[in-house]
């Protein structure tokens, strides 16, 4: 061909070759960096909201430590604080809902020597739609739109940088939520902030409703406990008491004595700790009626929980 013509398939071979390197890096860092901990990589720590990813990855990387199971209220323990009987993997996640907590279950290894589920009221609501299977299975096709994702190299950049600069990850190494954002922006007087929030909370109890299947999903978490032949305890967390005389203006205070009367049904030496101590509003953040300071919740458990798992000698709880 004539030099002032040149061959324009050379031209789109180094495109696509130039694409083809480009699409590589990207498929590179995403895996070098592994800002959801998808691949178990990430050394940079979890900056962004992943949860659910990251604590599949801690579940198989942790096969020996006792899990910690629950809502976000759970998640917010600092594990590192609980007294054994084996450290501790937090595989709570923020908004859990009841079949997330069976499928976690389901994920703990043979080898996790105890297994703690904190149930939360709410959790059992309709808000969001029903998953019969919420985690989606191992496959070459998820590593591969992981690997490939433009919205995951963002996030891996996002990971750097803010490694880069100090900042605190989401998530501890073990698991729990790391407080230090929670501390900052949650906890410091702000009436204004305070009032709208509790409207917020009211108009929120006033739209919940049951979901069925998630009441259901009660005898399925005791099949899966029982199945593990080792030993578990099933407790139902704290509600700050000036959030639970919300529930009651609701008209709600009927739905919640049947749901609790269900679970100790299913569970009937549940540890029932919906109204005790632990629900004074000065252990929960200040402006956040729904977590337990961290180091409230590692007591709670101390205290309350983990004597009971002591005194276990076999898959009941």
């Amino acid at each position: 061909m004539n030099a002032a013509h040149p061959d324009p398939r050379r031209y789109l071979g180094l495109v696509a070759l130039l694409a083809g390197a480009l699409v590589a890096l990207a498929a590179a860092i995403n895996f070098f960096v592994d800002p959801f901990d998808y691949f178990g990589r990430n050394t940079l720590g979890v900056y962004i909201s992943a949860e659910r990813e990251a604590k599949l990855t801690g579940l198989r990387q942790n096969p020996r430590a006792a899990v910690l199971i629950g809502t976000s209220k759970a998640a917010m323990i600092d594990v590192a604080q609980l007294a054994g009987p084996a450290p501790f993997f937090n595989a709570s996640l923020g908004g859990a809902t009841p079949e997330e907590v069976v499928a976690l279950v389901k994920q703990v290894s043979p080898t996790a020597p105890l297994v703690v589920v904190a149930l939360d009221f709410f959790q059992f609501g309709d808000s969001v739609p029903y998953q019969p299977v919420p985690f989606a299975p191992p496959s070459w096709q998820r590593d591969f739109s992981y690997l490939f994702s433009l919205d995951g190299l963002g996030y891996s950049f996002t990971t750097i940088s803010r490694a880069e600069r100090g900042l605190p990850p989401t998530l501890l190494p073990n698991g729990s939520f790391n407080p230090a954002l929670w501390f900052e922006h949650y906890d410091h007087a702000d009436p204004a902030a305070l009032a709208r929030l509790l409207d917020d909370r009211e108009a929120r109890w006033r739209e919940f409703h049951f979901s069925p299947e998630r009441v259901a999903e009660l005898a399925d978490l005791r099949a899966a406990l029982d199945a593990r032949h080792e030993p578990y305890v099933v407790l139902i967390n704290p509600l700050d008491a000036a959030d639970f005389a919300r529930v009651r203006r609701a008209g709600l205070g009927p739905a919640y004595t049947d749901w609790a009367a269900r679970v100790h049904r299913v569970f009937p030496d549940v540890i029932d700790l919906a109204v005790s101590p632990y629900s004074d509003p000065k252990n929960f953040f200040r402006l956040d009626p729904v977590h337990l300071y961290p180091q409230v919740g590692a007591d709670m458990l101390n205290r309350l929980v983990l004597p009971r798992a002591a005194k276990e000698t076999g898959g009941s709880s």
